[in-house]
């Protein structure tokens, strides 16, 4: 339970998680992310457009033109929602296709 200096391994309430801990709760975080974009749309009455995630390496360019030619918050937030549903083995595509540009 406690390593060499004292500590327990998983690291103490008020201290930074251990790298060892943090890859545990990333694909959490994911999830809670994608919750907050319905909540915070909800909150503005707003409808979220309704996108088709990525299904194959080609669309990953025409969701970066989607992205970039977005018209509304809606719509934004839709191109968000349908990345994050995507297969998470497209998402080097979508950078390749300049997606973090």
């Amino acid at each position: 339970m406690l390593d060499d200096t004292g500590k327990l391994t998983h690291g103490w309430i008020d201290e930074k998680i251990p790298m060892e801990k943090a890859a545990e709760f990333h694909h959490e975080a994911v999830h809670v992310a994608a919750a907050a974009i319905q909540i915070n749309a909800a909150a503005n009455n707003l409808r979220v457009a309704d996108m088709k995630p990525m299904a194959e390496a080609a669309d990953a360019a025409k969701l970066i033109e989607r992205m970039r030619n977005a018209a509304s918050e809606r719509f934004r937030l839709g191109c968000l929602m349908a990345l994050d549903q995507s297969p998470k083995a497209l998402l080097p595509e979508f950078v390749s296709a300049g997606g973090l540009a």
